[in-house]
């Protein structure tokens, strides 16, 4: 995946993509990306743009392969909804790859940015 390589202040270096841009999805689709590569990167900023109602599950991976949600301390799914609105939420992981699936509950355009930091 192409992403761009930038440093934040204190010239941590960080790496950032467009993973879905402006995509439509029709109510009871789905929609994913390609692994981002994180190795090297703890912690990701996930930001999401969203015309209409849709939940955003964010999953690692350590083959690109095998796909594992993230749970939540009560066992649940760690998953955030997105109503027509945007919404930035923080993962810190020790995966190699990263990406965030999409359930709409309506339709909607949807696009996912993600910004990965030492």
């Amino acid at each position: 995946m192409d992403y761009t390589k930038i440093a934040y202040i204190g010239e941590r270096d960080a790496k950032y993509a467009k993973v879905i841009n402006s995509v439509s999805v029709a109510a009871g689709g789905v929609v994913t990306h390609s692994g981002f590569n994180v190795t090297g990167f703890k912690d990701i900023e996930v930001m999401v743009s969203s015309t209409g109602n849709v939940t955003v599950y964010p999953q690692v991976s350590y083959d690109n392969s095998t796909w594992y949600d993230i749970k939540a301390e009560d066992d649940s799914d760690l998953a955030y909804n997105c109503n027509n609105e945007n919404i930035a939420f923080a993962v810190n992981h020790h995966a190699k790859y990263f990406r965030v699936v999409i359930y709409a509950t309506s339709t909607s355009t949807v696009t996912v940015e993600l910004y990965a930091q030492c």
